[in-house]
C-alpha cells in the first residue's frame, strides 16, 4: 500500500503541458530585405524545427524560452534566411524538483541566396 501511495505521490508531482501559441504566414529576422530576392527562384526547406529552452528548478523557472533564440536556430538548421507557414509551441514539462520550459517554432525555411 505504501508503494502504491508513493508512486500516485510522484505521479501528481509530475506533469507536462503543451499549447500551440499561433501560427505565423512569414517571419523575417531583422537584417534581411525582401525586396532584393525573388521568392519565385528561391529553395525552401519543409518541417524544420528550432527549439529554446530554459531550466526550472524547484517549481521557479530560471528565465524566460527566447522567440529570436528559436527563429535563429530554425533558420541555421535549415540554412535559410527567412520561415513560411510558422506554427509556434510552447512547451512546460516538470519533474519532482527540476524541469525546463521551451517554445518550438516548425516551418518551412526559404534560403533567398
Amino acid at each position: 500500500m505504501k508503494k502504491i501511495f508513493a508512486a500516485l505521490i510522484i505521479f501528481f508531482i509530475c506533469g507536462c503541458s503543451s499549447s500551440s501559441t499561433g501560427h505565423l504566414s512569414v517571419i523575417v529576422p531583422s537584417g534581411v530585405q525582401l525586396s532584393s530576392f525573388g521568392l519565385a527562384q528561391s529553395s525552401s526547406k519543409p518541417n524544420i524545427t528550432g527549439t529554446d529552452t530554459t531550466p526550472i528548478l524547484l517549481f521557479l523557472p530560471l528565465g524566460q524560452p527566447r522567440f529570436d533564440n528559436a527563429v535563429n536556430d530554425a533558420l541555421l538548421k535549415g540554412h535559410g534566411q527567412i520561415l513560411t507557414n510558422a506554427q509556434i509551441t510552447d512547451k512546460t514539462y516538470w519533474f519532482i524538483l527540476f524541469g525546463w520550459n521551451t517554445v518550438e517554432i516548425t516551418g518551412n525555411v526559404v534560403d533567398l541566396q
